[in-house]
């Protein structure tokens, strides 16, 4: 059973039951087998969503910085423009 304390978010759900259907008549060291198998299963699957979400805030790292660049970049580049424009201006006044 799943409890849920915010329709809108799927983070949010909590296990608060499960059915676990365990072979009564399996040995200790079957038990034990199945248990590492389903642990390494979640492994797996948890290393496979910590690999989704370094790759989106990867690419979250990227833009940011680009964008950064960008703006920086082309701010400077106008400044050099209006530096030029300026000194062409006053040579142009003293010619």
């Amino acid at each position: 059973m799943y409890k849920d304390s915010s329709p809108q978010s799927r983070s949010e759900i909590v296990v608060t039951s499960a059915d676990v259907h365990v072979d009564e008549n399996a040995t200790l060291q079957q038990q034990i087998s199945q248990l590492s198998s389903d642990t390494h299963m979640l492994f797996s699957a948890l290393r496979e969503r910590v690999d989704q979400v370094e790759k989106c805030v990867e690419q979250k790292i990227i833009n940011k910085v680009s964008q950064v660049l960008d703006k920086r970049i082309n701010s400077e580049v106008n400044r050099l423009h209006k530096d030029i424009d300026t000194k062409m201006d006053t040579e142009e006044k003293y010619s």
